[in-house]
């Protein structure tokens, strides 16, 4: 379960939301900072990805570093869905022309026919 607070206002900011991983299931806390960030889906905010990274701060500190991905994730599933529609747009006309021309090549026409249907690809 996830332990949340509410941080303590400062001058002039607004409190904002900390929360910890205690006892999380896909958060592990080790022992050394890690590079590669660790995604999750937020607990409290359906719909919200995060990027979780610990990284070294000061003497023997850890510091966690937390970010809001969501945009970066959507943008990524668009760029990837984009890609596979072209991807399957380019393929069907393609294996059209050559399933056209591997037909041509088994049939036994005379070469002014051949030539004719050659012209229309």
């Amino acid at each position: 379960m996830l332990a949340s607070h509410w941080w303590p206002r400062r001058k002039g900011r607004a409190r904002s939301w900390l929360t910890h991983a205690n006892d999380h299931p896909r958060i592990t806390i080790a022992d050394r900072p890690r590079r590669d960030a660790v995604i999750v889906d937020s607990q409290r905010s359906p719909g919200v990805t995060l990027s979780i990274q610990i990284v070294p701060f000061g003497v023997d500190e850890k510091l966690l570093i937390s970010r809001d991905i969501t945009r970066l994730e959507s943008v990524a599933r668009m760029r990837r869905d984009f890609i596979a529609n072209v991807s399957h747009e380019l393929k069907t006309p393609l294996t059209v022309v050559s399933g056209f021309l591997e037909t041509l090549q088994d049939l036994d026409l005379e070469p002014r026919r051949r030539d004719r249907y050659l012209q229309l690809m």
